[in-house]
């Protein structure tokens, strides 16, 4: 085995490596946690380049938790105002049924909309 793959910051920075992956992949999925994780590593990242003498790793904590932190405030606001269904997936507008007014070239909604449009735009 190589120096370089018997010391402690090669194990430390690989595993780091893996934890924020995996915090990328189930935020991919649309899984708040995976920001969380992001987040939750960036304190280790930080002493990981103290001690390393890897000081540009501080900037690049500071701007990957940031990131993280605005993920999870955004996405939170999301899922709070989307909800969830019965299998647990968000839904953004609820299915329309019979009592829902839609709007068809019947009812002359869209000819008003567009009518609208045209004077906003004036």
């Amino acid at each position: 085995m190589p120096y370089w793959a018997s010391t402690p910051q090669f194990w430390l920075s690989l595993v780091l490596a893996v934890a924020g992956c995996t915090g990328i992949i189930l935020a991919g999925r649309g899984k708040v946690v995976g920001w969380v994780i992001g987040l939750a590593i960036q304190p280790v990242w930080a002493v990981f380049a103290i001690v390393s003498g890897g000081y540009g790793l501080l900037l690049t904590c500071l701007m990957y938790g940031t990131v993280y932190w605005i993920n999870i405030v955004k996405w939170r606001k999301e899922v709070t105002a989307v909800g969830l269904t019965k299998h647990g997936h968000g839904e953004i507008l609820p299915e329309p049924d019979e009592t829902q007014k839609t709007a068809s070239k019947d009812d002359g909604l869209l000819e008003d909309l567009a009518k609208e449009n045209e004077d906003a735009d004036r």
